[in-house]
């Protein structure tokens, strides 16, 4: 039998998808959180951007220590952690800039996405519980991070496409953009042209928008979502969008929507993805990829007009979710179980 001992500190908001991908291959009674005694079995991080555990194997007394870092960067920026780890599972992977010669520990994983892992009495407990566990110094952003969990959907509360010819949804964070990330030039005007061009088509029905980052950002007001959607309003929108639109997020990462669209079984359109995956997103197959407005225009109709090629997207993404992206799969990845 195996049990696994999760560091209590953590991002639960991100976390919370490997959890219950531990608690699916382990099993939930096996799963626990280390106790403050047991905090020196694992290395102190100077960002929380994974979340680190313990496989004890107790027929054979072998423990491995596990990392999955579910940051947006496609660099280790932990490298101490990197080193810790007996195994170094990594959201947005990216081959070329982390080479599997030079970092053997390195697994690639698909994106995960936020969901709830915690019941509201669940989230009382553990936040206090961990709480007492490290005593964090940012005492109000660690009980916030419990709370916020809270407000996203169990990941069976994703239901299956079931798309309405004609209709197009999409609604995304208008990011803040600075002279780093320059947002307004890749993922904000990416998503803008996007919306434009379905607000210009005649036989599109397109609702959605911007929601505006609580850091700011002044551009594309005319794209501003009226009023805020609740997770569930959102979900159900997108389930009736005859696709979803993505394109690489902040740092270049998968963004967590592009999880929710596999999950979902949604067909996808998407911009080139700048990252790696556990294994490839076909083009034609799994997703349809466009590179420019005339090409997106072209698939925009497609999707509309050709149920059939809709339908094997759909599918063929579903699919691809349960292979290489549920909480469940992700952490098969790993070679633990």
């Amino acid at each position: 039998m195996k049990k696994v001992i999760i560091n209590p500190i953590i991002d639960v908001p991100y976390a919370s998808y490997f959890i219950i991908g531990l608690q699916s291959v382990f099993g939930r009674k096996n799963v626990s959180f280390a106790k403050s005694s047991q905090l020196k079995l694992f290395i102190k991080q100077k960002k929380v951007l994974n979340i680190s555990f313990l496989v004890i194997d107790s027929s054979t007394s072998e423990t491995l220590k596990v990392s999955i870092d579910h940051g947006d960067f496609n660099t280790i920026l932990d490298k101490s952690t990197y080193e810790w780890a007996n195994i170094y599972g990594k959201v947005n992977t990216n081959w070329k800039l982390t080479p599997k010669e030079q970092f053997p520990k390195l697994i690639c994983l698909a994106t995960n996405f936020g969901i709830r892992g915690l019941s509201c009495l669940e989230s009382i407990y553990y936040s206090i519980r961990n709480y007492f566990a490290f005593r964090p110094k940012e005492i109000k952003g660690h009980f916030a991070k419990y709370y916020k969990q809270n407000n996203k959907l169990w990941i069976d509360g994703y239901p299956l496409s079931n798309s309405e010819k004609g209709y197009i949804f999409s609604a995304n964070t208008l990011w803040y953009s600075d002279k780093y990330n320059r947002l307004n030039e890749t993922t904000n005007k990416i998503r803008a042209d996007f919306m434009e061009t379905c607000l210009s088509m005649s036989d599109i029905c397109f609702e959605g928008g911007f929601i505006p980052s609580q850091l700011g950002n002044e551009n594309y007001k005319h794209l501003h979502l009226k009023k805020s959607l609740s997770q569930s309003a959102y979900i159900d929108k997108l389930k009736k969008s005859i696709f979803a639109f993505n394109t690489p997020a902040v740092w270049n990462c998968h963004g967590w929507k592009l999880g929710e669209y596999l999950c979902m079984g949604k067909a996808i359109i998407s911009t080139p993805l700048s990252n790696d995956l556990p294994a490839p997103l076909i083009h034609g197959e799994m997703i349809h990829i466009v590179n420019n407005q005339q090409e997106l225009i072209e698939a925009i109709q497609l999707l509309n007009e050709n149920d059939a090629y809709r339908m094997k997207l759909e599918k063929n993404a579903r699919n691809y979710y349960e292979k290489f992206v549920s909480p469940e799969a992700s952490i098969r990845l790993l070679g633990i179980d």
